[in-house]
This record gives C-alpha cells, sequence and structure tokens, in this order.
C-alpha cells in the first residue's frame, strides 16, 4: 500500500491555479525533498494530504484511505512552517509535545507510561528534554520548531510531513535534523519541503519540482537546466530567507505571481 497517491489533481483559489494536474505516488519509505518557488504549491500538497484541503478535481488516498481518515488515526505527522501559539496559553514544552500521542489516549485512563516515555525520547533526540517543564510561550522561534518536531516524531507516524522545518534553526540543529530524518528512513515516508538545494544530494532519496504542476520527480541527481526552467530563471542558490537568488534581471515567471502568501506554498 502507497503512503500516498494523487491523480489529476487541481486546485485554484479564485481565479488562481494553485496546483493543476498532479499526478504523485509516494512508495514506502521514500525521503523526498520538495522543492520550488514561493506560491508554487507546495504547502498546498502538503495540505491536500493532510485532508486539511480538497482538490477542485482528482482523486487523492493515503494509505489506501481518504486524507482524513488516516489523519485520524495518528498515522501522518505534520511540522507547518509557521507555527503559531497563543501567547497566554498556559502549556509546557512536555504537554505540547505529548500531544502526539493524543491518538492513544484513552478517556479516564489519560497517557500511558509508554506514551510518556516516547513523548520524552522524542525530546531528548531534538535536544529539548531539559526543558521539558517550561511554559512553550518562553521559548525562542528555533526552540518552539523542535519541540513541534518532536510532537511530529512522538506519534511514530508511518508518514511525515515537514514544511521547511529548519527555517527557524541554526546550521548545526538543521544539519542534526536532517540527519535524523535520514535514520528514520526507511521506517517512515518521509516528504520535507525545503528551498535549500544543499540537502538533496546529502540526505534525501528523491526530489519533486513543483511550480503549480509537478515538474520532477525521480532520483535526487537533479541538474541546474532542471530547476531553472521551473524557477522560470537563472539560478544562483535557493536559501531559506529568500525566495531564489538570480544571476541577472528576469522577467516575472510563474512561480512569481502575487497573491500567493502564507499558507499557499
Amino acid at each position: 500500500m502507497n503512503p500516498v497517491e494523487m491523480h489529476k489533481v487541481s486546485l485554484s483559489f479564485g481565479d488562481v491555479q494553485v496546483l493543476s494536474n498532479i499526478d504523485f505516488t509516494v512508495e514506502p519509505g521514500d525521503f523526498i525533498g520538495l522543492i520550488g518557488p514561493n506560491g508554487g504549491g507546495k504547502t498546498v500538497l502538503l495540505k491536500i494530504i493532510l485532508g486539511l484541503l480538497r482538490p477542485d478535481s482528482g482523486t487523492v488516498a493515503v494509505f489506501g484511505r481518504a486524507p482524513e481518515a488516516t489523519r485520524a488515526k495518528g498515522e501522518v505527522g505534520y511540522v507547518p512552517q509557521y507555527p503559531q501559539f497563543e501567547p497566554d496559553f498556559p502549556i509546557s514544552v512536555f504537554e505540547v509535545a505529548l500531544m502526539g500521542r493524543l491518538h492513544c489516549y484513552r478517556a479516564f485512563a489519560g497517557y500511558s507510561d509508554e506514551d510518556r516515555d516516547i513523548t520524552a525520547d522524542a525530546l531528548q533526540r531534538l535536544g529539548m528534554l531539559d526543558m521539558a517543564d517550561r511554559q512553550i510561550r518562553v521559548l525562542s522561534g528555533g526552540q518552539r520548531q523542535r519541540v513541534l518536531i518532536a510532537r511530529a516524531l512522538a506519534m511514530r507516524p508511518r508518514l511525515l510531513l515537514l514544511d521547511e522545518p529548519t527555517a527557524s534553526l541554526d546550521t548545526p540543529m538543521g544539519r542534526e535534523l536532517y540527519e535524523l530524518l535520514a535514520e528514520l528512513s526507511p521506517e517512515t515516508t518521509i516528504i520535507l519541503v525545503t528551498h535549500d538545494l544543499g540537502i538533496l544530494a546529502r540526505y534525501v532519496k528523491t526530489v519533486g519540482c513543483l511550480n503549480v504542476t509537478l515538474h520532477y520527480h525521480g532520483a535526487r541527481e537533479i541538474s541546474r537546466e532542471v530547476i531553472e526552467e521551473m524557477y522560470g530563471c537563472p539560478v544562483d542558490f535557493v536559501v531559506h530567507e529568500h525566495e531564489h537568488r538570480i544571476l541577472k534581471d528576469h522577467p516575472r515567471g510563474p512561480g512569481d505571481r502575487e497573491g500567493h502568501g502564507e499558507g499557499r506554498d
């Protein structure tokens, strides 16, 4: 049973075509790096897999079931790009991470000792166990992101979706996270949205290039020509803080459309 199967999936927001005719099959144990310009539909694709958005047309199956049914079983972990917290809500780091075990929560019995051990292990792997008793609101952005990643790992998901997970992390922590993800694969199937082309050759197994349509999906050895065709301009390199760095002035391409704000990448 493949973790993800999409056939002829399209979605528009008003007059803006976000995804067009996507065919996407994810095999068990794959570690996919999903790249593309801002507004290319990467975050939207993840939300369709999660069942948070429904396409206008096409079919989507996650482990052979409707996406929302699979999510309810705790089989899909998700780390968003922009974590949002109510600043006055009193909840600790450990309690946030423990929410990854919510699918195992039992009425009257609550969480088991095993749930708590799994959560502690996830926090330890992200270097956050020593902050388990702190309130989430006092943490830095990078620390919060690590807690959210720990929460996703605590689920012990069969499929893990990460949307720019290292955007708030420093370089050493980001490298450690990629190494951890590489260890989790092939037991966990991973789809990683990133602008960091440097990780592709070192960690992921396959690459998907998405800019409204899925331009490429296959071996991680991806040429500059493929990337420049997708971005619509000569690309020097891609970094978290910018959509892309270019070699010379260029006209707007399909990935440079205005009106694609947060949540539509």
